[in-house]
Protein backbone atom coordinates (compact mmCIF):
# COMPACT_ATOMS: atom_id res chain seq x y z
CA UNK A 1 0.00 0.00 0.00
CA UNK A 2 1.66 3.10 -1.18
CA UNK A 3 2.18 6.03 1.42
CA UNK A 4 0.31 9.15 0.97
CA UNK A 5 2.40 12.25 0.79
CA UNK A 6 3.02 14.92 3.30
CA UNK A 7 1.60 18.54 2.49
CA UNK A 8 4.23 20.48 4.40
CA UNK A 9 7.93 19.20 3.91
CA UNK A 10 9.63 17.75 6.84
CA UNK A 11 12.91 19.65 7.98
CA UNK A 12 15.55 16.60 9.07
CA UNK A 13 18.74 18.56 10.74
CA UNK A 14 21.68 16.20 9.74
CA UNK A 15 25.39 16.46 11.11
CA UNK A 16 26.88 14.28 8.98
CA UNK A 17 27.26 11.38 11.97
CA UNK A 18 26.38 7.77 11.71
CA UNK A 19 23.56 8.63 14.77
CA UNK A 20 21.83 11.03 12.99
CA UNK A 21 21.46 8.34 9.92
CA UNK A 22 18.77 6.48 12.49
CA UNK A 23 16.54 9.69 11.69
CA UNK A 24 16.44 9.48 7.97
CA UNK A 25 14.07 6.37 7.17
CA UNK A 26 11.34 8.04 10.10
CA UNK A 27 11.72 11.31 7.60
CA UNK A 28 11.06 9.28 4.47
CA UNK A 29 8.36 7.63 5.97
CA UNK A 30 6.92 10.54 7.68
CA UNK A 31 7.17 12.45 4.00
CA UNK A 32 5.07 9.65 2.05
CA UNK A 33 5.56 9.58 -1.76
CA UNK A 34 6.63 12.34 -3.44
CA UNK A 35 6.75 14.34 -0.46
CA UNK A 36 9.13 17.04 0.30
CA UNK A 37 12.84 16.62 2.61
CA UNK A 38 14.85 19.65 3.63
CA UNK A 39 18.29 18.13 4.96
CA UNK A 40 19.71 21.14 6.87
CA UNK A 41 22.98 21.48 8.43
CA UNK A 42 24.15 24.76 10.02
CA UNK A 43 27.81 25.63 11.29
CA UNK A 44 29.24 27.47 13.27
CA UNK A 45 30.69 30.55 12.58
CA UNK A 46 34.86 29.85 12.27
CA UNK A 47 37.06 31.94 13.68
CA UNK A 48 40.91 32.79 12.10
CA UNK A 49 43.91 30.55 13.29
CA UNK A 50 46.81 31.93 14.20
CA UNK A 51 50.42 30.86 14.92
CA UNK A 52 52.30 31.31 18.27
CA UNK A 53 53.05 34.89 17.10
CA UNK A 54 49.39 36.00 16.22
CA UNK A 55 50.20 35.83 12.89
CA UNK A 56 46.88 34.24 10.77
CA UNK A 57 47.54 31.05 9.41
CA UNK A 58 44.03 29.93 7.94
CA UNK A 59 41.42 33.12 7.67
CA UNK A 60 37.79 32.26 8.81
CA UNK A 61 36.62 32.90 5.42
CA UNK A 62 38.95 30.05 4.24
CA UNK A 63 37.85 27.85 7.49
CA UNK A 64 34.14 28.42 6.48
CA UNK A 65 34.89 27.85 2.71
CA UNK A 66 36.47 24.15 3.83
CA UNK A 67 33.39 23.67 6.55
CA UNK A 68 30.16 24.43 3.70
CA UNK A 69 32.30 21.79 1.60
CA UNK A 70 32.08 19.06 4.21
CA UNK A 71 28.68 19.85 5.21
CA UNK A 72 27.67 19.91 1.66
CA UNK A 73 29.39 16.10 1.16
CA UNK A 74 27.65 15.23 3.83
CA UNK A 75 24.31 16.34 2.97
CA UNK A 76 24.83 14.92 -0.42
CA UNK A 77 25.60 11.03 1.42
CA UNK A 78 21.73 11.89 3.27
CA UNK A 79 20.79 12.38 0.31
CA UNK A 80 21.74 8.86 -1.43
CA UNK A 81 20.14 7.30 1.55
CA UNK A 82 16.94 8.80 1.97
CA UNK A 83 16.54 8.40 -2.21
CA UNK A 84 17.44 4.70 -1.53
CA UNK A 85 14.88 4.94 0.37
CA UNK A 86 12.46 6.87 -1.46
CA UNK A 87 12.90 7.57 -5.22
CA UNK A 88 9.96 9.30 -5.40
CA UNK A 89 11.12 12.39 -2.48
CA UNK A 90 11.81 15.99 -3.32
CA UNK A 91 15.28 16.75 -1.50
CA UNK A 92 16.43 19.99 -0.71
CA UNK A 93 19.85 20.98 1.10
CA UNK A 94 20.76 23.90 2.42
CA UNK A 95 23.96 24.67 4.71
CA UNK A 96 23.66 27.60 7.13
CA UNK A 97 25.67 29.47 9.33
CA UNK A 98 24.85 30.07 13.03
CA UNK A 99 23.66 28.34 16.19
CA UNK A 100 22.29 25.18 15.30
CA UNK A 101 19.29 25.34 17.19
CA UNK A 102 18.71 28.79 16.06
CA UNK A 103 19.19 28.02 12.93
CA UNK A 104 16.99 25.04 12.90
CA UNK A 105 14.02 27.03 14.30
CA UNK A 106 14.26 29.42 11.70
CA UNK A 107 14.58 27.21 9.10
CA UNK A 108 11.39 25.18 10.44
CA UNK A 109 9.74 28.65 9.96
CA UNK A 110 10.71 29.65 6.97
CA UNK A 111 10.07 26.52 4.95
CA UNK A 112 6.53 26.15 6.92
CA UNK A 113 7.62 22.55 7.90
CA UNK A 114 5.33 19.83 8.98
CA UNK A 115 7.51 18.05 11.23
CA UNK A 116 11.62 18.36 12.64
CA UNK A 117 12.98 14.57 12.63
CA UNK A 118 16.27 14.43 14.94
CA UNK A 119 18.16 11.74 16.41
CA UNK A 120 17.77 12.45 20.46
CA UNK A 121 21.46 11.45 20.91
CA UNK A 122 22.79 13.28 24.62
CA UNK A 123 19.03 13.64 26.12
CA UNK A 124 20.40 11.87 28.69
CA UNK A 125 22.43 13.21 31.38
CA UNK A 126 24.74 15.66 29.98
CA UNK A 127 24.11 16.31 26.22
CA UNK A 128 27.11 14.38 23.96
CA UNK A 129 28.12 15.56 20.83
CA UNK A 130 26.87 18.43 18.83
CA UNK A 131 23.63 17.18 17.53
CA UNK A 132 22.35 15.53 20.74
CA UNK A 133 22.98 19.50 22.38
CA UNK A 134 20.86 20.59 19.89
CA UNK A 135 18.18 18.35 19.55
CA UNK A 136 18.13 18.79 23.88
CA UNK A 137 17.40 22.60 23.34
CA UNK A 138 14.63 22.28 20.20
CA UNK A 139 13.21 20.22 23.00
CA UNK A 140 12.15 22.96 24.81
CA UNK A 141 12.01 25.58 21.91
CA UNK A 142 10.61 24.25 18.39
CA UNK A 143 6.92 25.34 17.66
CA UNK A 144 6.35 22.41 15.25
CA UNK A 145 6.51 18.72 16.08
CA UNK A 146 9.69 16.83 16.90
CA UNK A 147 10.11 13.42 16.01
CA UNK A 148 13.09 12.40 18.08
CA UNK A 149 14.55 8.79 17.07
CA UNK A 150 16.66 6.92 19.26
CA UNK A 151 20.31 6.62 18.57
CA UNK A 152 20.31 3.22 18.92
CA UNK A 153 17.95 2.97 15.47
CA UNK A 154 20.43 1.91 12.69
CA UNK A 155 19.60 3.68 8.91
CA UNK A 156 19.00 0.88 7.27
CA UNK A 157 16.11 -0.07 9.68
CA UNK A 158 12.81 -0.12 9.37
CA UNK A 159 11.31 3.25 10.50
CA UNK A 160 8.41 1.31 12.39
CA UNK A 161 5.38 3.10 11.72
CA UNK A 162 3.20 0.62 12.65
CA UNK A 163 0.97 2.40 16.06
CA UNK A 164 1.02 5.61 17.43
CA UNK A 165 0.83 5.59 21.58
CA UNK A 166 -0.72 8.51 22.66
CA UNK A 167 -0.54 9.99 26.21
CA UNK A 168 -3.86 11.56 26.70
CA UNK A 169 -4.69 13.09 29.97
CA UNK A 170 -8.22 15.27 29.27
CA UNK A 171 -6.41 18.24 29.15
CA UNK A 172 -6.05 21.17 26.11
CA UNK A 173 -2.58 19.92 25.55
CA UNK A 174 -3.13 16.66 25.19
CA UNK A 175 -5.91 17.51 22.80
CA UNK A 176 -3.75 19.44 20.43
CA UNK A 177 -1.34 16.47 20.82
CA UNK A 178 -4.40 14.40 19.78
CA UNK A 179 -4.85 16.22 16.67
CA UNK A 180 -1.28 15.75 15.37
CA UNK A 181 -1.85 12.46 15.83
CA UNK A 182 -4.92 11.99 14.36
CA UNK A 183 -3.36 13.26 11.11
CA UNK A 184 -0.14 11.27 11.18
CA UNK A 185 -2.38 8.13 11.51
CA UNK A 186 -4.66 8.73 8.93
CA UNK A 187 -1.36 9.25 6.76
CA UNK A 188 0.17 6.43 7.43
CA UNK A 189 -2.70 4.22 7.68
CA UNK A 190 -2.11 2.96 11.25
CA UNK A 191 -3.64 3.34 14.61
CA UNK A 192 -3.78 4.67 17.57
CA UNK A 193 -3.32 3.58 20.91
CA UNK A 194 -4.62 6.12 23.59
CA UNK A 195 -3.25 5.54 27.16
CA UNK A 196 -4.78 7.78 30.28
CA UNK A 197 -2.70 6.78 33.84
CA UNK A 198 -3.82 7.89 37.14
CA UNK A 199 -1.26 8.59 39.21
CA UNK A 200 -2.29 6.17 42.15
CA UNK A 201 -0.09 7.16 44.25
CA UNK A 202 -0.71 10.73 44.59
CA UNK A 203 -4.71 11.38 44.45
CA UNK A 204 -5.96 15.00 44.89
CA UNK A 205 -7.07 15.27 48.45
CA UNK A 206 -7.29 17.89 50.80
CA UNK A 207 -3.97 18.68 52.28
CA UNK A 208 -4.11 17.06 55.83
CA UNK A 209 -1.79 17.71 59.41
CA UNK A 210 -2.71 14.28 59.94
CA UNK A 211 -2.82 12.47 56.60
CA UNK A 212 -2.47 8.93 58.64
CA UNK A 213 -5.95 10.22 59.99
CA UNK A 214 -7.64 9.81 56.52
CA UNK A 215 -10.12 7.20 56.08
CA UNK A 216 -8.95 4.77 53.98
CA UNK A 217 -12.42 5.08 51.89
CA UNK A 218 -11.67 8.60 51.24
CA UNK A 219 -8.59 7.94 49.30
CA UNK A 220 -10.12 4.92 47.55
CA UNK A 221 -13.18 6.79 46.45
CA UNK A 222 -10.73 9.63 45.24
CA UNK A 223 -9.17 6.87 43.36
CA UNK A 224 -11.90 5.58 41.94
CA UNK A 225 -13.14 9.21 40.59
CA UNK A 226 -10.01 9.95 39.14
CA UNK A 227 -10.20 6.72 37.52
CA UNK A 228 -13.76 7.82 35.83
CA UNK A 229 -12.55 10.45 34.37
CA UNK A 230 -9.73 9.51 33.29
CA UNK A 231 -11.44 6.88 31.09
CA UNK A 232 -14.26 9.14 29.85
CA UNK A 233 -11.00 11.30 28.76
CA UNK A 234 -9.43 8.61 26.44
CA UNK A 235 -13.23 7.33 25.69
CA UNK A 236 -14.02 11.00 24.17
CA UNK A 237 -10.64 10.88 22.78
CA UNK A 238 -10.98 7.45 21.01
CA UNK A 239 -14.77 8.29 19.78
CA UNK A 240 -13.25 11.23 18.18
CA UNK A 241 -10.46 9.40 16.11
CA UNK A 242 -13.14 6.75 15.14
CA UNK A 243 -15.31 9.60 13.53
CA UNK A 244 -12.57 10.52 11.46
CA UNK A 245 -11.61 7.43 10.22
CA UNK A 246 -8.86 6.10 12.27
CA UNK A 247 -8.77 2.88 14.03
CA UNK A 248 -8.00 3.02 17.68
CA UNK A 249 -8.69 1.55 21.04
CA UNK A 250 -7.93 2.84 24.54
CA UNK A 251 -6.59 2.00 28.25
CA UNK A 252 -6.62 3.58 31.60
CA UNK A 253 -3.81 2.25 33.55
CA UNK A 254 -2.77 3.26 37.50
CA UNK A 255 0.65 4.22 38.22
CA UNK A 256 3.82 6.48 37.41
CA UNK A 257 2.74 8.14 33.66
CA UNK A 258 6.03 7.79 32.17
CA UNK A 259 6.45 4.16 33.49
CA UNK A 260 2.95 3.17 32.34
CA UNK A 261 3.52 4.94 29.02
CA UNK A 262 6.93 3.12 28.16
CA UNK A 263 5.30 -0.01 29.52
CA UNK A 264 2.94 0.03 26.51
CA UNK A 265 5.00 0.54 23.59
CA UNK A 266 6.42 -2.00 21.73
CA UNK A 267 8.67 -2.20 18.87
CA UNK A 268 7.32 -0.51 16.02
CA UNK A 269 5.21 1.65 18.11
CA UNK A 270 5.87 5.91 17.86
CA UNK A 271 5.31 7.44 21.39
CA UNK A 272 3.04 10.85 20.92
CA UNK A 273 3.22 13.46 24.24
CA UNK A 274 2.18 16.76 24.37
CA UNK A 275 4.81 19.42 25.85
CA UNK A 276 3.09 19.86 28.67
CA UNK A 277 -0.38 18.74 30.52
CA UNK A 278 -1.92 19.23 33.92
CA UNK A 279 -1.37 18.56 37.35
CA UNK A 280 -3.61 16.00 39.67
CA UNK A 281 -4.50 12.46 39.98
CA UNK A 282 -5.47 12.06 36.15
CA UNK A 283 -4.04 15.23 34.61
CA UNK A 284 -0.62 14.21 35.11
CA UNK A 285 2.20 17.26 34.68
CA UNK A 286 2.84 15.98 31.53
CA UNK A 287 5.98 18.92 31.78
CA UNK A 288 8.43 16.51 33.82
CA UNK A 289 6.47 13.27 32.37
CA UNK A 290 7.82 14.15 28.96
CA UNK A 291 11.22 15.32 30.14
CA UNK A 292 11.74 11.50 31.54
CA UNK A 293 9.81 10.08 28.60
CA UNK A 294 12.22 12.21 25.94
CA UNK A 295 15.34 10.96 28.46
CA UNK A 296 14.29 7.56 28.53
CA UNK A 297 11.79 6.01 25.58
CA UNK A 298 13.62 3.63 23.62
CA UNK A 299 10.69 4.11 20.98
CA UNK A 300 10.44 7.32 18.46
CA UNK A 301 9.32 9.84 20.75
CA UNK A 302 6.69 12.69 18.81
CA UNK A 303 6.59 15.73 21.06
CA UNK A 304 4.18 18.05 20.43
CA UNK A 305 4.91 21.55 22.20
CA UNK A 306 2.20 23.52 23.94
CA UNK A 307 2.17 26.30 26.44
CA UNK A 308 2.34 25.28 30.02
CA UNK A 309 -1.19 26.47 31.75
CA UNK A 310 -1.25 29.23 33.96
CA UNK A 311 -3.77 27.52 36.06
CA UNK A 312 -5.06 24.06 36.70
CA UNK A 313 -8.36 23.32 34.78
CA UNK A 314 -10.30 20.25 34.80
CA UNK A 315 -10.08 17.78 31.96
CA UNK A 316 -12.19 17.68 29.63
CA UNK A 317 -13.65 14.99 27.04
CA UNK A 318 -14.23 15.81 23.30
CA UNK A 319 -17.64 15.67 23.43
CA UNK A 320 -17.65 18.43 25.85
CA UNK A 321 -15.38 20.45 23.78
CA UNK A 322 -17.67 20.05 20.95
CA UNK A 323 -21.02 21.01 22.86
CA UNK A 324 -18.67 24.50 23.48
CA UNK A 325 -18.41 24.32 19.55
CA UNK A 326 -22.24 23.88 18.82
CA UNK A 327 -23.25 26.29 21.40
Amino acid sequence: MPRPSAVAPILVPFDGSAVAEAALPFAATLAGNDGAIVLLQAVPQPQPIRDVLGDVVLTADHLLRLTREAAQTDLDRAMDLLRRLDPSLAIDRRVSVGDPATVIIGEASERQAGFVVITGRGLSGTPVGHLGSVAHRLTGAVPIPLLLVPSEAGAGSESGFRRLVVGHDGSDHALAALDVAAETARRQAVPVQLVGVVEAGRPEVPPLDRREMLDDRVGDGVLADARRDAQRAVEGAGALLLRQGVHASWETLAGDPATELLTVCRPGDVLVIASHGQNGATRWGLGSVARRLLQASPRPTLLVRTAPAESPSPPRSVPEIERETVA
